[in-house]
């Protein structure tokens, strides 16, 4: 089981906003911040099933509270206890690396200055992580 376990590969974070043309730009301040958004690779696994994965993306603020997902049913288990996740996808795997983003929307409220931790999981088990600041 320990074999079949994924693994993200090149994770970066970062937060946006998106101007009136659409477009979404890259920026480093809170109080401009509507979307965060995280891309990694998820690696070539021969052992795990091919198939559909789902992958949840927890962000954890600089007060240590987890931005929620607009979805009610935002809880999940993981490293055996259960938490809210701020946005889950469901990718096809088929044993070969993807290519993956993951967006979580702000909802118009403004995010606090400080280190942001982006933890992704994939059957309750720990994939990649990695780190972000907001001024």
């Amino acid at each position: 089981s320990k074999g079949s376990v994924l693994t993200a590969t090149g994770m970066k974070a970062n937060a946006l906003f998106v101007r009136n043309n659409g477009k979404q730009v890259d920026t480093e301040r809170g109080s401009k911040a509507e979307q965060i958004k995280c891309c990694f690779t998820l690696g070539e696994n021969r052992i795990t099933p091919a198939g559909k994965k789902t992958l949840y993306m927890r962000i954890i603020g600089p007060d240590g509270s987890v931005l929620t997902a607009k979805d009610q049913a935002n809880r999940f288990f993981y490293e055996g206890v259960e938490g809210e996740f701020s946005v889950k996808r469901d990718v096809d795997y088929q044993n070969a690396p993807v290519d993956v983003c993951l967006y979580w929307e702000s909802g118009g409220g403004k995010l606090a200055g400080g280190e942001y931790k982006v933890d992704v999981y994939e059957s309750g088990t720990k994939v990649g992580q990695t780190t972000f600041n907001l001024k």
